[in-house]
Formats: structure tokens, C-alpha cells, sequence
């Protein structure tokens, strides 16, 4: 009997059913890169390697595993400029005609470097499998929740798990029950990828839990015809990498909400804009997208190494384990709370556990009746070193109200860059456009006022 056919009939002994069709995937790609191998060879392969390839084929789906993403790319330079700027243990490159599947790797496999994840996508998609080891993670490049997804084709936004593989080339169907989760990423500058739903995406009809979804099956694909009419060759470009300081400037974790579009986002770009020479910074959310909120990542563009959105890559059970993870790949010297939110409200104290050897500056509140202030009876907020008042009033609440030594209050108002502004009113020429756009008369007092039309912002006292 083939030593082929003994596996498949091993399999069907011992391998759960769900599982099985997905390893049996795997088995088919292998088989026929065995078969290539024979014909290139003239009938001579080592018997122990191929041995060896069955035994990591069996292994790949194995569900505790410590994730590790493999990038395959056929062009040897692609490879090569790749490999050394994704070096680390949780990622590495490979030729996709030599790959062989080990325990617990996820693949990348782009048609070229220039439309693959860039290295912040693909570390936020390791912390998410390392969360919760889905068999498929979809970047989706859009602020839309699922059925949408933003893409710029299947290979270019896919990561896979390695037994899947074989679909994703296009070389056989993903049989079986296939988990996956649409992790929202929206990069550093607007995008261009195009929208779809994620039915259109996998050609299948899947059942949708938040950003979860799941297929039953997933029919084989045609590389050329399955992806969606990919952007246009340019639309998408990532950061370079941030090349190494050469001198060591202290890291700051940034952590807001989210980067919505308003005030305190404003503000913090604004901070880090002026202070990018002499610190690191790395922003870190921990709310999800909001579509009616917007985003102002692309304004986070050269002033910080990394984004990570923690509400779209795990639940906000495990986002203590990402902030420990984060901090010891970064090294934080201080955490700058620059707003409050649902998830910091419950984990004051894991916050100062998590950080316990780093200054945090807490920046939450923004108004001494409303908002994050009610979280100043927690315990765990004396603990904090140092609490920025905005204004008079709020710094005279944290000492009158909380107790704070006044020695850790720092009034700092908001942040005004007013060269821009003042380059803004000596430019004649622009104000008259603007005027005659708004159809308003020339030297009239004009007088604006921006932010939400809430009875917090007081728009009608500014009209009095």
C-alpha cells in the first residue's frame, strides 16, 4: 500500500472530523510538492525528509501552538529585503516552492512584496492569533464593521493558518469548519483598498459574531479570478520602517480611547509633533472603530513607531496581556493616559500592576462634573504620578475633592501651535477665498465655533 494512502486512512482513525478535512487539505498541497520534487529529482527523494514533511503536515494544525507567521515570497531579492526587516522569532521568510508547514505557523503569502502586510500589520495580526489562534485573519483597511471589509486583494490582506494554505494557492478547498476574525487596521495614511462584503471575499456564505465569522467550507479558489479588482498600483504605501535612534530617547506609551476625530486626538498629535525629538512614541487603543467617530490615524504618520488598536486585535479580556507584551517589546520609560475609557475605568489597578516600573501621567479628565472624573474615587488613581489638569478648576477639584498632593498636579493647557495659525491669518489671499466661499462680506467679523453641539461644549453661552 502507498505509504500516502496509510496516512489518509490513519487520519481517518484518529483526527476529529472538523479537523480532519483542513489537515487533509494540507496533505493534498504536500503530495503534490512531493510528487514535483520526484519529477525534479528523477524518482530520487530522500526518504526521511518526506517523511519528515508528513510528520509537520499532521503537526501545523495543532491548536497550542505559540503562533508564528511565515511570509512566502518567490522573488529571491523580495525575500531577502524582507527577511531583515521582519526579523524576529515570531516571524520569518520563506520560498513558497520549498515550504514545508510546522506546528503552529500562519501563512502570508502576498503575489509580491510591494502589496504585502507591512511589519506593524503583521505584528498586530501575531498578538491577535497569539489571543485567540483563529484559522483566518483578514485585514480589512476601512472603519466599516463586518459584512465589509477593505481589501486590496484575498492574498495581499490574508493570513492563514498553515493546514489552509493549499486554498489560499488556489490548489484545493479548505473542507471542515473555518474560524476567523476582521481585524480593522487603518494604517498611517487614507486608503484606498477596495470595499466588499466578507461573503464576496471567501465566495461563501458565513455566520458573523462582532468581527468574528464563520464558513463551513471554503470552495476551492482561482488565483487570478477569486480576490476583488485590486486598488490602484500605488493607492497603498506603508511607513518605512523607523530607523534606530542614535541616541536613546525615553519611550512613551500613548494611551487613548481611541483615535477618533476630536479634541483630545487633536491635541495629543499636536504634543507628539512637538516633542518627536526628544521622545519614542507608541499609541495603543483600547476601544474598537466607530464608524460615526471617524479616525485620525493618518495624522499619526512620523510621529510614532508603532499603532496598535487593542479593540480590534482581542477582546478586552486579554488586553492586559497585550499592554504586558507591548511592554516588553518596547521598554516603556512612561504611560501618558491622554483620555479615559469603558475599558481603563475597570483596570486602573492592572494598569499600575502592568507598569509598575514606569511613570504614568493621566490625562483623562476634561470637566470636573462630567466624564472620566468619576473614576477619581478609585484607589488605584492616587497611585498614578502625576495628573494633568487642563485648567484652573480641574486642578483645584484633584486636590480639594481627591486629595492629590498638589506636588503631582501639573497644570498644562491645550496644546496651540500659534505659528500655524499665525501663517494662517497673514495669508490675505486664502482668507479672502474663504470669505467668498462662505459668501461673506470682506472685513466682517467672522466667528466660528467647532466641536460637538452637546450642552457639555456650552454652544449657546459662546453665542450670548
Amino acid at each position: 500500500m502507498r505509504p500516502l494512502k496509510r496516512l489518509e486512512q490513519w487520519l481517518r482513525g484518529v483526527v476529529p472530523r472538523r479537523r480532519r478535512y483542513a489537515i487533509k487539505g494540507a496533505w493534498r498541497d504536500l503530495r503534490s510538492r512531493l510528487r514535483a520534487v520526484v519529477d525534479r529529482t528523477g524518482g530520487r527523494v530522500d526518504r526521511t525528509a518526506r517523511n519528515a514533511a508528513w510528520g509537520h503536515a499532521i503537526r501545523a494544525d495543532h491548536h497550542d501552538a505559540v503562533p508564528s507567521i511565515v511570509v512566502l515570497l518567490s522573488d529571491p531579492a523580495e525575500r531577502a529585503g524582507c527577511a531583515a526587516e521582519l526579523a524576529g522569532e515570531w516571524c520569518r521568510v520563506a520560498d513558497p516552492h520549498d515550504y514545508v508547514p510546522r506546528a503552529g505557523e500562519w501563512v502570508h503569502a502576498p503575489a509580491s512584496a510591494d502589496g504585502m502586510l507591512s511589519r506593524a500589520e503583521l505584528r498586530s495580526v501575531h498578538l491577535s492569533l497569539a489571543c485567540e489562534p483563529t484559522d483566518l485573519v483578514v485585514v480589512s483597511r476601512s472603519i466599516q464593521p463586518l459584512p465589509t471589509v477593505a481589501v486590496a486583494s484575498l492574498r495581499h490582506n490574508v493570513v492563514v493558518r498553515a493546514g489552509g494554505y493549499g486554498w489560499l494557492a488556489g490548489t484545493c478547498c479548505w473542507r471542515g469548519r473555518v474560524s476567523g476574525r476582521v481585524v480593522r487596521l487603518l494604517g498611517f495614511r487614507p486608503v484606498a483598498d477596495g470595499e466588499t462584503s466578507i461573503d464576496a471575499l471567501l465566495g461563501t456564505r458565513c455566520s458573523l459574531a462582532g468581527q468574528r465569522f464563520q464558513a463551513s467550507a471554503l470552495a476551492r479558489r482561482s488565483p487570478d479570478t477569486a480576490a476583488p479588482t485590486p486598488a490602484a498600483a500605488g493607492a497603498w504605501s506603508h511607513p518605512p520602517a523607523a530607523a534606530a535612534p542614535a541616541t536613546k530617547h525615553p519611550t512613551v506609551l500613548v494611551l487613548p480611547a481611541m483615535f477618533a476625530v476630536g479634541g483630545v486626538e487633536r491635541n495629543t498629535v499636536e504634543v507628539l509633533r512637538k516633542l518627536q525629538d526628544r521622545y519614542r512614541f507608541v499609541v495603543a487603543t483600547t476601544e474598537p472603530h466607530e464608524p460615526s467617530r471617524g479616525a485620525l490615524h493618518a495624522q499619526l504618520h512620523g510621529l510614532c513607531e508603532a499603532v496598535y488598536d487593542l479593540g480590534e486585535i482581542a477582546d478586552a479580556s486579554r488586553h492586559a496581556e497585550l499592554l504586558a507584551v507591548l511592554h516588553a517589546t518596547h521598554r516603556f520609560d512612561c504611560v501618558w493616559i491622554v483620555n479615559g475609557s469603558p475599558w481603563l475605568s475597570r483596570n486602573l489597578e492592572v494598569v499600575r500592576r502592568t507598569f509598575a516600573d514606569c511613570a504614568i501621567v493621566d490625562q483623562q479628565v476634561y470637566d470636573t462634573e462630567h466624564g472620566w472624573i468619576s473614576c477619581y474615587q478609585d484607589p488605584a488613581i492616587a497611585s498614578f504620578d502625576c495628573h494633568v489638569a487642563i485648567n484652573a478648576r480641574i486642578a483645584d477639584a484633584f486636590v480639594t475633592r481627591f486629595g492629590i498632593s498638589p506636588a503631582r498636579v501639573e497644570l498644562v493647557y491645550h496644546a496651540i501651535d500659534a505659528d500655524r495659525w499665525e501663517a494662517v491669518a497673514a495669508d490675505e489671499p486664502r482668507k479672502a477665498r474663504s470669505r467668498d466661499r462662505l459668501g461673506k462680506p470682506h472685513g466682517a467679523a467672522i466667528y466660528g465655533f467647532v466641536g460637538r453641539l452637546t450642552e457639555q461644549k456650552q454652544p449657546l453661552d459662546f453665542l450670548d
